[in-house]
This record gives C-alpha cells, structure tokens and sequence, in this order.
C-alpha cells in the first residue's frame, strides 16, 4: 500500500509540474549581478547567489541558470577564498578537507524545475584545469567580480534525465554580483 500511495504522490507531482506556470515566491532572494560561461561550448547567461556566512572565512557561490523561467542548472561552487590567486577546485570532499574550494554541477528535469535531473562531480581525471579565480573585491559593498573553468562528469548511481550528457565542461566562466550577508 505505501509503495503504491508514493508511485501516485510522484505522478501526481511530475503531472502537477508540467502543467502549471511557474510561480515566484516572495521569501526567495533574488539574484544580484550576472554570469556568463560555456557550456560543451555554448554560451550560457547565470543569474548568481553570493553568500557568506558571518562567522567564516570562504564563500559560496550558485550560477544559476534559467529558461523559459524555469531552473534548468546549477553551477554550485562553494569555500574559496578573498583572494586573487588560482583557487584550484577539488570534487565535494567529506572529512578534514571539506573546507577547500570545490564545485558541482546539477540539471533540472524540463517538466518541472522542483525534480532534479542528474548530479554532476567534479572530473579531476582529464586535463581541464578546474579553478575559480576573484577578479576584483570590495569589502564595503560586497561587490564581486570573478571568473572560473571546470569540468564535470556524471554521477552514474543517480541517473534521472537520460538525455544529458556524461560530461560537462565549462569554460570562460565570469560572474559579477554581490555578496549576501547570511
């Protein structure tokens, strides 16, 4: 009986998303700036969410990307540093290490931008350089300008949305916003 109440929750879900038209919540916090990359070689606009947390030193930084105003993908990259050198990015780490710069990348299933498509790890294994990079920083206003590369590969255990590639690469990566006091 729960296996059959969840599968008809799930439907109900999936056909309930394809149906309506997005609606904006108004406790959401709106995008500051813009972001820009290539994606397998297409140019892509982000709409970017720059956070920090009061008490930590490193930031966050979500490219988010949109279309027909639905979420589609999502560069996360997360813990770097105010600091104008190469922040090399390593994959999602777990333990002692999970403060270093790292990223990853997510797709959104076309029906309905609540369900997630496929998980993304960073790929450490070819020879894109993985990196993000400040361009400029200030510290009263939280204005900040940045550029990034890197590369990904799909998690395999969590494949929702067949027609996305194994691979994302990413390069040209820029971003201009504002950093968000949490």
């Amino acid at each position: 009986m729960r296996i059959t109440i969840f599968i008809f929750f799930i439907a109900f879900s999936i056909i309930s998303c394809s149906k309506e038209k997005p609606v904006k919540d108004p406790y959401l916090i709106e995008p500051i700036g813009f972001g820009t990359a290539k994606v397998n070689g297409e140019v892509h606009d982000f709409k970017p969410f720059l956070y920090h947390r009061n008490n930590q030193e490193y930031y966050g930084l979500s490219l988010n990307r949109y279309l027909n105003e639905r979420l589609r993908s999502e560069i996360h990259i997360a813990h770097f540093y105010n600091t104008s050198n190469l922040q090399i990015l390593t994959p999602e780490i777990i333990g002692e290490d999970h403060l270093k710069p790292e990223a990853s990348y997510g797709t959104r299933l076309s029906s309905c931008e609540l369900l997630m498509g496929n998980y993304y790890f960073l790929n450490d294994n070819d020879e894109i350089d993985d990196y993000v990079q400040l361009i400029s920083f200030d510290e009263n206003s939280g204005d900040m300008v940045g550029k990034f590369q890197c590369s990904f590969v799909v998690d395999t255990s969590t494949i929702c949305d067949k027609s996305s590639p194994d691979t994302i690469v990413i390069t040209d990566g820029y971003f201009e916003t504002t950093v968000l006091k949490m």
